[in-house]
């Protein structure tokens, strides 16, 4: 089995070592990189291609940094954790083939239901 990749974007070093600390601990799972600067950041993943990039909602611009993601590593899953509440937010950007219109239907109420499921199950969804 191949190791889920992961790079550290962090704004604040005890945060990036407890995070690297926890994920070091688990069986499949790789950091391949970290950093405290946004831009350099951006190019390491660009470059390093990671499965999945954590970084604090605190750093300098979460937004910016979301957006890039989103737009030029697809595939990539990115996880924010707030510092200030403990909630994490987690966003999947891949692509679907619609070959069917009722696959829009599908998009738009499978994370719905999703969400009344972690509802009724205690768990906030975003």
């Amino acid at each position: 089995m191949d190791s889920c990749r992961v790079f550290v974007l962090y704004s604040q070093s005890l945060f990036a070592e407890g995070v690297i600390a926890l994920l070091g601990q688990q069986e499949g799972v790789k950091v391949v990189g970290m950093e405290t600067n946004q831009h350099l950041a951006l190019d390491s993943i660009r470059r390093l291609r990671p499965d999945v990039v954590v970084f604090d909602s605190t750093e300098q611009d979460p937004a910016y940094t979301i957006g890039c993601l989103l737009k030029e590593c697809p595939g990539t899953r990115l996880i924010t954790l707030s510092l200030k509440d403990n909630k994490m937010k987690i966003y999947d950007n891949y692509q679907v083939v619609t070959p069917s219109p009722t696959d829009l239907i599908k998009a738009v109420l499978v994370p719905h239901e999703s969400a009344a499921t972690d509802q009724a199950e205690g768990r906030a969804s975003i």
